[in-house]
């Protein structure tokens, strides 16, 4: 499932990168923003909801006909939203992040088409339940440890977990030490991922280029501190790979680095392809299999076995978001295979070259000259005669 810069979400099928269905209203500037499944009883995935750039949340069924759900929309639609989640429970409800520090919570019925009648209920009204004093908030993630909870994450403001049912702060983090010139070490996390086994234990990407540990249980201070590549680019996506022993982070440039969790998050490989922003890394949840939605307007599909690009899909619109359902594809390539994206991607960078070479021609900057290589030395070819010394005679 991928949404894309013209507000519709595409569900793509990731063998031959046919669009199977489009859901949404396709508007200019109408960004899909943060997207989520919703589940039934049984932990099925049935719908998805997502937001876009007018903070209007929607909801469709995944296999449904293209019907849309409109749900009911914040009061100060000013707010932009920055996360939402359904957290798995019995109790059905929506969290929602704003970038001004806001988080809201609003019921999720079990039929979508009682919407009207459902929210006219006085207890099913959207409500906010905390407000974080911060420069502004960046992500807000779920707590596998405690579904109550939720973590955020904020500029110039630690890590805390909420509890979204009392609005009450349960656990804060605290800073690293100061720097060497005891100078304040600036804090901006914009992405989190909790540890499949250990989920006391997450870890944040931060706008400054870090992967940082935290430990719930123990000292508020991070266990890890550490600067990723030589790339000054922030690291706006954090996944970990299903057996926990790697982790995937991306930038603002297109790279997508693999750290080694066992060795102090040692850089041991780098995913190519990409040429734009990231906007999100998606893992499939039982294939070894990532995927990558970029500005680009491309899709990828690496096997994390291989560390192989092996799917390219073009699709058309830059890419704001992306979601990977449980189905499992026919057959995951080891190598790369040349798709109409690969092909659609060498014409793009030909015409970019080209372009650039005729800009540089009237500008007169850049003069291209084309010469033969040279010959290789041998013992037959004769030396090269030293120039003559100008002497100056009367």
């Amino acid at each position: 499932l991928v949404g894309d810069e013209s507000g519709l979400v595409k569900t793509i099928n990731a063998d031959d990168g046919k669009v199977l269905r489009k859901v949404g209203q396709q508007a200019v500037g109408q960004n899909v923003g943060e997207m989520a499944f919703v589940e039934d009883g049984i932990g099925a995935k049935t719908h998805i909801v997502w937001s876009n750039k007018n903070n209007e949340i929607t909801v469709a069924d995944i296999e449904g006909d293209g019907e849309t759900f409109a749900l009911p929309q914040l009061e100060n639609t000013k707010e932009d939203i920055v996360g939402l989640y359904i957290p798995r429970g019995p109790t059905r409800r929506l969290v929602i992040g704003t970038k001004p520090g806001g988080i809201y919570t609003v019921p999720i019925p079990e039929d979508f088409s009682s919407l009207q009648e459902f929210y006219e209920e006085e207890g099913n009204k959207i409500k906010e339940v905390f407000r974080l004093n911060s420069e502004g908030l960046a992500k807000i993630k779920a707590n596998p440890n405690n579904l109550a909870t939720t973590l955020l994450l904020a500029k110039e403001a630690n890590p805390q977990i909420l509890n979204f049912d009392t609005g009450k702060v349960v656990w804060k983090a605290k800073n690293v030490p100061n720097d060497y010139l005891d100078l304040k070490v600036p804090v901006h996390d914009l992405d989190a991922v909790f540890h499949h086994n250990a989920p006391n234990t997450f870890y944040t990407s931060t706008a400054y280029n870090k992967v940082r540990l935290y430990d719930i249980r123990g000292k508020p201070k991070p266990l890890k501190d550490v600067e990723i590549g030589y790339e000054k680019s922030p690291l706006n996506n954090i996944i970990l790979s299903h057996s926990g022993n790697f982790i995937y982070v991306s930038n603002l440039i297109g790279s997508i680095f693999l750290l080694d969790n066992r060795k102090d998050f040692q850089m041991v490989g780098k995913l190519k392809g990409a040429t734009g922003t990231i906007k999100k890394l998606e893992l499939h949840p039982t294939q070894p299999i990532l995927a990558s939605a970029s500005l680009d307007r491309f899709l990828r599909l690496y096997n994390l076995q291989t560390r192989a690009l092996i799917k390219t899909f073009y699709l058309k619109q830059k890419l704001t978001n992306c979601l990977m359902i449980g189905d499992e594809m026919e057959e995951i390539p080891e190598e790369p295979e040349e798709t109409l994206g690969d092909k659609v991607s060498t014409r793009i960078k030909v015409n970019e070259n080209r372009e650039l070479n005729q800009r540089a021609k009237k500008a007169g900057k850049i003069k291209l000259v084309f010469l033969p290589e040279a010959p290789a030395n041998s013992q037959d070819e004769p030396a090269a005669e030293k120039p003559k010394k100008r002497v100056k005679t009367d």
